[in-house]
């Protein structure tokens, strides 16, 4: 009689399977002292290892595709998220505004639905179209008053195309389900009449389903589900929520195919000498860009997905609270890079009673107007909570200027000086992108100095100094107040300190209306100076221009007539020296390392022989002075306590 034993089912690899399966049967009596290798049993339990363990990988697949976290596959993931009654964000065209100067049309002349605006973008055409019928007007704001003329025209990147499907009452299985996969859905429009030879019907415009509570058994609705192969089907109501439809209806579905974000940036570089696009309507012989290209974007991820369905299922679709905009706003414009909300009580200064969205683009620093408006009309009043203003802002973007005096020892290491220097600068900058250029990252000094010591063996140690640097783009020609704030405190640890903030040089117009070149600074006691180079190439003051809140790092410049930003940059850099060696990024403000600033990055390398500490007594990295002929800063670092930071592990 055979002995009682029970399989062990600790493994699911093939040759774990294969052995446990040799060690049952030899718990058997009839095979307790058979020899399983060289003989057909072998390949039976072979067979039964692969068997099983195909099954078990097999079960193992379609468990994880039970759960959005695990899934791999998108139809998985994307039917997870249904049941959180979310729908994955589709491709979206990038749109610009334009205006259009006319020849001298015909009366009442439009410009058609579906006119083509074409540009070209790194050697590739692309083609714009207006989805509206636009009217040509007289008059208004431009140059010439007589002029015929189209203003604030806005054209998506893409083509228009449609499908046509007849429905069959006697096809349970019909689906309506457009081929393409790069349709931009915000743009669909689904228009039904009785039959192919009837037209009754066409011109109701159906709408998407988005509030159950508001439909009813006549409503005219729609609803779109992408399908486990990317595609869009097109579903329609039961009588019950929502129109059924009839047995030989004719189903016309419009939409725009697009490519994306490829186009997004369109129209930045448009002036009157250098136009950018170009169309073949007969009569419009300018084409003025008012606002980039912008909000153009792929599907959403898989990882989007995942993260945004469980907050849109918090959220209920309504938006009280920071993450119910977060959730909304990333479901419907995935063309944001970055977002963060918070209550105008926390803005400095406060703004009581209104939510600050602070959107950062996927191309660009800052959304256009046009693309606020559509925030803020399309999504944040339709949803936001009753007597709670939402107001759209673009970030305020804090410079780093980093500089690192790196010391090695060549007992150690066989890399030359300059080859430490690039392996420091190609570490910061990878540092850079992956933790800066987004909301709430900040920068922690420790973790800094760590990375550049742990960049190579033969690294002693290093000394860095970060300067903040804020970049003011003036208004020029006109007598201008300007107040802003980076959000970190500035230092200050008594009255009558060392300038810690000064500007690059830029020409104004003084109070006798003559041109100068000055320079702004702060004074040690809470007041902006505006001072003016003198013969000699030496700045001198001309007045208090303005006062600064170093606690709450405001600053503000009292009405200055800015000619030009200098010769160097075409904006004011304000370099500033931060309280606290750590650097935080909180409310509208992202942390940015400008890699196409040559002065972001200054790192110096220095050779100790037998590790023997040399510091900066080369002269190399003697205390740093301000300059006046170039205006710009390196600040003076020596006497000021928090400026920087020194680590040294020889």
């Amino acid at each position: 009689m055979p002995r009682k034993s029970n399989i062990r089912v600790n493994s699911l690899d093939f040759d774990g399977i294969k052995s446990n399966l040799k060690d049952f049967l030899r718990s058997q009596g009839t095979f307790s002292d058979y020899n399983f290798e060289g003989s057909a049993m072998s390949i039976l339990l072979d067979l039964l290892a692969y068997n099983t363990h195909y099954m078990g990988f097999y079960n193992n697949m379609v468990a994880n595709e039970m759960f959005m976290d695990s899934a791999v596959k998108r139809g998985s993931v994307v039917s997870l998220a249904k049941h959180l009654g979310y729908q994955p964000g589709s491709a979206t065209s990038a749109r610009a505004v334009v205006d259009l100067s006319l020849t001298s049309p015909a009366a009442d002349s439009v410009i058609p639905k579906g006119s083509k605006f074409i540009a070209t973008l790194d050697g590739v055409n692309y083609q714009f179209i207006n989805l509206q019928t636009a009217t040509v007007d007289i008059g208004a704001d431009l140059a010439n008053p007589s002029a015929f003329h189209i203003t604030g025209l806005v054209i998506h990147e893409g083509a228009i195309t449609s499908q046509t499907f007849v429905y069959d009452n006697s096809d349970p299985e019909q689906k309506f389900i457009l081929p393409q996969k790069n349709i931009d859905k915000t743009t669909i429009k689904v228009r039904r009449q009785e039959s192919s030879s009837d037209s009754t019907g066409y011109s109701d415009l159906w709408s998407e389903a988005t509030d159950v509570t508001v439909i009813d058994p006549s409503s005219k609705i729609y609803n779109i589900v992408e399908m486990g192969d990317g595609k869009l089907e097109i579903r329609f109501g039961d009588d019950v929520l929502g129109e059924k439809l009839t047995h030989g209806n004719l189903i016309t579905v419009e939409y725009l195919i697009t490519t994306g974000p490829s186009a997004n940036v369109i129209g930045a570089s448009d002036s009157s000498t250098n136009r950018v696009f170009s169309s073949s309507v007969g009569f419009i012989n300018d084409i003025r860009v008012t606002s980039e290209a912008q909000g153009g974007s792929l599907r959403e991820s898989m990882d989007s997905i995942r993260f945004n369905a469980p907050m849109f299922f918090a959220s209920q679709n309504r938006a009280v609270t920071a993450a119910d905009y977060k959730s909304i706003l990333q479901k419907e414009f995935p063309s944001i890079s970055s977002l963060n909300v918070y209550g105008g009580e926390l803005a400095n200064p406060p703004e009581y009673g209104r939510v600050l969205v602070v959107v950062k683009p996927n191309t660009g620093t800052e959304i256009t107007d046009n693309t606020k408006i559509e925030i803020e009309n399309r999504i944040l009043e339709s949803k936001g909570v009753v007597a709670i203003n939402a107001k759209v802002i673009s970030p305020t973007y804090v410079y780093l200027k980093i500089k690192s005096s790196v010391e090695t020892d060549t007992d150690v290491t066989s890399l030359t000086t300059d080859e430490v220097k690039t392996m420091v600068k190609d570490r910061i900058i990878t540092w850079s992108t992956d933790n800066l250029e987004r909301f709430e990252r900040g920068l922690r000094y420790s973790k800094l100095a760590k990375l550049i010591d742990d960049t190579d063996q033969g690294i002693l140690g290093s000394q860095t100094n970060v300067t903040l640097e804020y970049r003011l783009k003036p208004n020029l020609n006109v007598s201008t107040t300007y107040a802003f704030s980076i959000s970190n405190a500035i230092h200050h640890p008594h009255d009558g300190h060392k300038t810690v903030i000064r500007s690059s040089e830029f020409t104004y117009l003084d109070d006798s209306n003559l041109v100068k070149t000055g320079i702004i600074e702060d004074d040690g006691y809470s007041n902006l100076l505006l001072k003016r180079k003198n013969v000699h190439g030496l700045f001198e003051k001309d007045k208090i221009i303005g006062s600064i809140n170093y606690s709450k790092s405001l600053i503000y410049v009292d009405r200055l007539k800015i000619l030009t930003p200098g010769t160097l940059y075409s904006d004011i850099r304000f370099q500033i020296i931060a309280a606290s060696l750590d650097i935080i990024s909180m409310n509208d403000v992202i942390l940015i390392l400008d890699e196409n600033d040559p002065t972001s990055l200054d790192i110096s390398v220095y050779a100790s022989p037998g590790g023997r500490f040399v510091g900066t007594s080369s002269g190399e990295a003697e205390t740093q002075t301000k300059t006046s002929t170039t205006g710009d800063i390196t600040p003076d670092f020596s006497n000021i306590v928090g400026g920087g930071i020194s680590s040294y592990d020889g």
